[in-house]
Formats: structure tokens, sequence, C-alpha cells
């Protein structure tokens, strides 16, 4: 796990909970925005977890790289035990947010399924360049205010969506400039 993108979640939760908070009208708990971020940031470790726990990833680490510094390219630790730490991760980030709402639950479900099924090869969304960039807009900025917002009522607010695909799109084209993509074999 990369811990500033793990921060990501954090901060992201934290605030939208800070923001649903007030269109809601709730007073503000500070620990449960911090649980809301803890839970969004565990979700990203686990997908980061998956992704460098794939033999094709790791293929494309060590032409790139990135395997150098990342525990299953060194060796560190073997890629069932990467899965293996995966699953839990998604194990306890799905359980805590079934226990805030299970509203929140579902959604964190569906952003694990968009985790999952973006690496893994049955489906393997960040193999087609623009399914990948939509992929990852709505699972990564979509997706979260959603959840965040079924915590206090209504994920579906005019503000709500508006913000969701703004993020979302802005998600989309910052994922196609993120990283290069490195073509190896068809991977």
């Amino acid at each position: 796990m990369r811990p500033f993108t793990i921060l990501g979640g954090l901060i992201a939760g934290f605030f939208l909970t800070m923001l649903a908070s007030k269109v809601y009208g709730v007073t503000f708990d500070f620990s449960l925005a911090l649980f809301v971020g803890v839970i969004l940031g565990l979700l990203q470790g686990a997908s980061q977890a998956l992704n460098q726990s794939i033999e094709e990833e790791l293929e494309i680490d060590k032409i790139t790289g990135k395997a150098e510094y990342r525990p299953t390219g060194r060796g560190i630790i073997s890629l069932t035990e990467g899965k293996i730490f995966a699953i839990i991760l998604y194990v306890v980030a799905i359980t805590c947010a079934f226990f805030i709402e299970p509203l929140f639950g579902l959604f964190i479900s569906i952003i694990a399924f968009f985790g999952v099924f973006y690496t893994i090869p049955s489906i393997r969304a960040k193999r087609f360049f623009l399914v990948s960039n939509v992929w990852q807009g709505i699972a990564r900025g979509m997706l979260p205010m959603f959840a965040v917002f079924a915590i206090f009522g209504n994920p579906f607010t005019s503000l709500s969506v508006s913000l969701a695909f703004v993020i979302g799109a802005w998600l989309v084209g910052v994922q196609a400039c993120k990283d290069p993509r490195v073509d190896v074999n068809g991977v």
C-alpha cells in the first residue's frame, strides 16, 4: 500500500462527511468523519495491494522499474500473501461500513467490486484505455460521494449528484495522464 494514496481516501472521506453533515443539518462528528476516511483509505489500500499481487502487474512493474520498491516485486511477500492482505482490508472496510449505516456499507461494497475487477483477470478493466478511465472515475470519484451522503439520508441529492459527476469526470481525465501504460504481450 502507498501511504499517500491512502491518505487521499482518508482526507476525502473526512471532508465528504463534513460536507454531508452540513447539507443534512447534522452536527459534525469528528470521530465519524475520521472513521469514514479510514474506511475509504482501507478500500484504496486493498485495491493497491491486490493490484500489486497480480502476476501480470508484477511483470509490468519489472519492466517499468517499479518492482524494486514494492514488497511483491522484491520478494518480501508472495503474491498470495499480498492477495490475502488485500482481502483482509476489503473485509474490514466493508464490515465497518455496514456498522455505520447499511446503505453506506452497500456503496462501500460496490466500490470494492470496482477495485477488485479493475485488476482481476476475469474482467481486468484496466486493460481497456477508456473503460479503465471511466471505471476509476466512477469508483473513486462518483461512488464515494454517494456512499458518504447515504450515511445521513438520500445519497442522490442535487448537490451530491452534481459534485459526483464533476469529480468523476475530473478523475477520468487524471487517469489518462497519471501513469504511462505499458503494453506487455497484451497485458
